[in-house]
């Protein structure tokens, strides 16, 4: 159990860190509004499975076709900044 801990324990490190030192931030509200609430779970399900496919240059036509629509949400995301 003590093992499970220390690995808990370094893996929420950098989060507290951040959270302590940022607590007004946008991303520190979402990060405690993600553990209070599954609102979002689905989402970050297909974020964790999009991340390692954005840094890759070669992809499939079927990984093309799964990032399509962060893809788009990011499009309509850098539109909104623009107005």
């Amino acid at each position: 159990m003590e093992r499970i801990d220390n690995a808990a324990n370094t893996a929420l490190s950098p989060v507290m860190k951040y959270l302590a030192e940022y607590p007004e931030s946008p991303k520190a509200e979402f990060i405690q509004l993600a553990v209070s609430t599954t609102d979002f779970d689905s989402i970050l399900e297909y974020l964790l499975k999009v991340y390692p496919l954005l840094r890759n240059r070669r992809l499939s036509d079927a990984e093309i076709e799964f990032i399509k629509p962060y893809d788009d949400i990011r499009n309509i995301i850098d539109n909104c900044k623009e107005n």
